[in-house]
């Protein structure tokens, strides 16, 4: 990681009802042991300050990358650029 926070000095800061955590479940098997999930599992991250989407409803995992951002207008400048 770039740099070391433990959850202690979040909850200092912010306080317990201000700092959200994500469940294992929520991110795919592939990436459930990355430091960004890790992080966000134990030491979590401050509500308000960043938009954490919520795990879905049906089987807990939060959705895929390209299900909640647009890329469409990037992915058509991209292609402009390699011609």
């Amino acid at each position: 990681m770039l740099f070391e926070v433990t959850r202690s000095e979040l909850l200092d800061i912010f306080g317990e009802d201000r700092l959200a955590t994500l469940p294992a479940i929520a991110f795919p098997p592939a990436g459930a042991d990355t430091e960004g999930a890790r992080l966000l599992q134990t030491v979590g991250a401050p509500t308000g300050t960043s938009l954490l989407r919520e795990p879905d409803a049906g089987d807990g995992r939060l959705p895929l990358v390209q299900d909640v951002v647009e890329t469409e207008g990037f992915e058509d400048a991209h292609e402009d650029e390699r011609r």
